[in-house]
């Protein structure tokens, strides 16, 4: 009876501790995010808080040639410190006794771990010159006079976060998450960003900044659809410290994969093969989380398409691979750190037959295999009802898009009802007889966009189809 209790006492505190993960808005996320506003960094540039925002190029007009300001201009040309970078240098710091400082369990002698745009170097001068410009501006009085928004932020926020599946994260990933910080930063607009801090102890804290947009009422509003972003990002941190464990193994074949995507991810600001591998692997995971969790609103087949769209040309065949971590769960406890070693073997063997993953890319779009009656050809309706449109493979049932074709000599065709799809291969017209003219030239346009396979993809161009009536 005793070790029953002491079981329920257990389980009852691990579920309050998982429920008790909040957020919060910190000043050193709002100084340096502010700090990167005032140097024109674009990704911190924007109006989707334009109270504060105008609040802040108000009260900080005068300090746009301060300089940091001017230091952190020379940093992003020079070093590329941007985007998360931002995010990873906040993170290093607190503020003690009106200064600002390292944060005495971390190590800034490894921050490059944390973000190889920066070194301990070009750090200490950042932050000398923060702790200045903290001082000189009295930021912490503009940060005091923005309270009220801020507790609005982290009380709408923690609201969101209680629709997070965090036993998820406890029996997939383990202890590790439970160290995440969650920071809403009103500066970074729509941008979101995963960090991470090197401890003395070589422990890797991790942790989120979440943006976010003003709501009609003018305060910091958050959509459900953010979830699927939380959890991304969330992931990021345990992801990353994965890929960088294993990395020895996985950078010959990483290499190689990313000679093929190099111009697709340096597009989206994946300028080298660790940030590939980190990005690719926090996505997989990002997708599992949607699985198990049925997001409203997401289909993997669509996130799957989108990720082979932005370069990730091997998405589909690493969630099929994942599924099997799926079996081995069922079977027996296992996390996602026991099954690594299968993920390096998966991108050993991906990248060995990587042309085949192009050529499975580039031939991924469905196809009219036929059309009956063949396009351009010449009949009499007397015999025939029906147009029938067949597809190489099974589609998507739910959507058809059928326009006309811009041309003054090619007539609409008239329909009996709206066109439909016959099945997943075949998609058919009826045609109103009584309303087709002898010697005439019919058509229309399927849009490709309008004609998917079932696992997303579109045709890779428009059709157009022509038929021509007999003059008897």
């Amino acid at each position: 009876m005793k070790n029953t209790l002491f079981c329920f006492v257990f389980l009852l505190v691990s579920q309050i501790a998982v429920a008790q993960i909040k957020s919060q808005v910190s000043e050193c996320f709002e100084l340096v995010s502010i700090a990167f506003r005032l140097a024109d960094a674009p990704e911190y540039v924007n109006n989707q808080n334009p109270d504060y925002v105008k609040d802040i190029d108000s009260y900080f007009a005068g300090n746009k040639q301060h300089d940091l300001i001017h230091y952190l201009r020379d940093l992003r040309k020079e070093f590329g410190v941007s985007f998360d970078a931002v995010a990873v240098a906040a993170a290093y710091l607190d503020i003690e006794n009106k200064q600002v400082v390292v944060r005495p369990d971390a190590d800034v002698a490894q921050i490059s771990k944390s973000d190889n745009r920066w070194s301990e170097q070009t750090f200490r001068s950042f932050v000398t010159l923060l702790n200045a410009f903290y001082r000189d501006t009295k930021f912490r009085e503009f940060y005091l006079r923005h309270s009220e928004r801020y507790h609005v932020a982290v009380t709408r926020m923690d609201k969101l976060l209680e629709d997070v599946n965090w036993e998820w994260f406890e029996k997939n990933l383990g202890e590790g998450y439970k160290k995440n910080r969650i920071v809403v930063s009103l500066v970074n607009g729509a941008s979101n960003y995963g960090f991470s801090t090197m401890g003395k102890d070589n422990q890797v804290q991790s942790g989120i900044v979440v943006g976010c947009r003003a709501g009609a009422d003018g305060f910091p509003h958050f959509q459900k659809g953010m979830l699927m972003i939380i959890a991304h990002e969330l992931l990021h941190g345990y992801g990353n410290v994965q890929i960088e464990a294993y990395w020895e193994e996985l950078a010959p074949s990483a290499t190689k994969i990313f000679a093929y995507v190099k111009d697709e991810m340096e597009q989206k600001h994946y300028g080298d093969v660790k940030s590939m591998m980190y990005e690719w692997f926090t996505n997989l995971l990002t997708i599992m989380y949607c699985e198990d969790n049925s997001l409203a609103g997401f289909s993997t087949d669509l996130q799957i398409r989108y990720l082979q769209e932005a370069g990730f040309i091997w998405m589909e065949r690493s969630v099929g691979f994942m599924k099997h971590l799926g079996r081995c769960r069922d079977t027996r406890s296992v996390t996602l750190h026991d099954y690594m070693p299968q993920v390096v073997g998966f991108i050993n063997h991906t990248a060995k037959h990587f042309e085949e993953v192009v050529g499975e890319f580039r031939n991924r779009h469905p196809y009219i295999v036929e059309v009956f009656p063949a396009s351009d050809s010449m009949i009499s309706f007397s015999d025939m009802e029906t147009i029938e449109i067949r597809f190489s493979e099974p589609m998507a049932t739910s959507i058809h898009g059928i326009s006309y074709i811009e041309d003054e000599k090619v007539e609409s065709l008239p329909y009996v009802m709206s066109p439909s799809w016959k099945d997943e291969y075949t998609f058919q017209i009826r045609i109103d007889k009584g309303k087709v003219e002898k010697g005439k030239v019919y058509g229309f346009k399927l849009g490709r966009k309008a004609f998917q396979s079932r696992k997303a993809n579109p045709m890779k161009d428009d059709y157009e189809y022509i038929l021509r009536t007999t003059e008897w």
